[in-house]
Parts: C-alpha cells; structure tokens; sequence
C-alpha cells in the first residue's frame, strides 16, 4: 500500500493505472494477516483488449509471465 522508503501511498499511481486500462482499483484486506493490498480488476472487453495489448508490447519478466501465458 506504501513505498518502503518515501512511505508514499500507491493509490494515486494505480489510480492513472486503472484509469488507463479501463479497469476497477479494489483494496482488499487478508484476514488471516489483517494486510491490506491494492487489486486491479477489469472484466469488460475493452478494458481486457487493452490489458493484451499492453503486455504484448511491455512483456512481463516473472513468473507472472508464465500465469500470463495461459
């Protein structure tokens, strides 16, 4: 939810993010931890089709890749 060192919030960034791509910014909390987190979410096709294309032309380079993939 914060940047380690400056401690500033992300909301605003995720925020231009969601925004960009169409999609919706939820925050969640664990219950098991009590952690907060942000989560993008996006279910319409317009916002999906930008999502593809985004990461057609910026490839992920994690294991997130491989959960992409399929």
């Amino acid at each position: 939810m914060y940047e380690p060192i400056t401690k500033s919030s992300y909301f605003n960034i995720l925020t231009e993010i969601t925004e960009f791509l169409g999609c919706n910014l939820l925050i969640r909390k664990q219950i098991s931890t009590g952690n907060e987190y942000y989560t993008l979410t996006a279910s319409s096709r317009l916002s999906l089709t930008k999502i593809l294309t985004y990461f057609k032309s910026f490839s992920l380079y994690s294991s997130k890749y491989l959960d992409y993939k399929y």
